[in-house]
């Protein structure tokens, strides 16, 4: 019985490390993963869409930007959902060309004035929220 309670003893803090180290390390993944995703409207020229997805760089709030067309997210869909038959039965593509933006700060103040100002964007952009800007 000694045996047994020193065996617990001693591994009880390494499993208590084990678990502190992998909740950090998840912890620390969420934190850098913070993206702003603009959805752009169908009307959009994907030459003015790519344009405007460069020109945000210029923002120094911003540490990187995506672009992703209409054609490369419909692709994406297909390829990771699995319903390739499905998706080649559509007669028009429902998805949006997107810019997925990279804050360069991940505090949620930062983020969420970033995010603010995004929402004014040009005519025919969508704000992070999805909502139309007119």
């Amino acid at each position: 019985m000694t045996v047994f309670v020193i065996a617990v003893a001693m591994l009880l803090p390494a499993l208590l490390y084990a678990l502190n180290t992998n909740l950090l390390a998840v912890l620390q993944r969420f934190q850098h993963d913070t993206r702003i995703t603009l959805f752009l409207l169908n009307s959009l020229p994907d030459s003015r869409a790519r344009e405007a997805s460069e020109s945000l760089l210029t923002d120094s709030a911003i540490d990187s930007v995506e672009y992703i067309s209409a054609d490369q997210a419909l692709g994406e869909f297909s390829a990771s959902s699995g319903f390739i038959d499905i998706v080649a039965d559509l007669k028009a593509n429902p998805l949006p060309a997107t810019i997925i933006i990279t804050p360069a700060a991940t505090e949620p103040g930062s983020v969420e004035a970033l995010a603010t100002r995004l929402q004014r964007a040009p005519r025919g952009c969508a704000g992070p929220t999805g909502q139309r800007v007119a």
